[in-house]
């Protein structure tokens, strides 16, 4: 699931096209040509950290909106916390003033500006 967030939408279209021993060997030949182990490495690390970290009683870890942003871009630099009218929110601050918005929805986190 969480190789839809680096492929491009052809390749996205391809992998979910495959059964589950197709989709093994297409990431094994995927990341056999990635020419930077530490990449690999870091991707599953994100992947692992995702799946401990926000996991809820909908989503596994890497599928929530948190899990994608983290896989995607990494730890934030920091998370500023809100409560208002409107709902408990958090908000990951990233370098070159990119943020994320999450919003409390019912006990799981959902992505209000991605």
């Amino acid at each position: 699931e969480p190789m839809n967030y680096i492929l491009d939408r052809e390749e996205c279209f391809s992998y979910n096209d495959l059964d589950s021993i197709q989709q093994i060997d297409y990431i094994i030949n995927y990341w056999s040509k990635v020419d930077n182990v530490h990449l690999f490495e870091e991707f599953y690390r994100r992947v692992e950290s995702a799946n401990k970290k926000f996991n809820d009683f909908k989503n596994k870890g890497s599928k929530s909106d948190r899990g994608r942003i983290h896989i995607i871009h990494g730890d934030p630099i920091n998370i500023d916390y809100r409560i208002t009218e409107n709902g408990d929110f958090e908000i990951w601050n990233y370098h070159h003033n990119k943020k994320f918005i999450f919003i409390n929805r019912f006990g799981y986190y959902e992505c209000y500006n991605c």
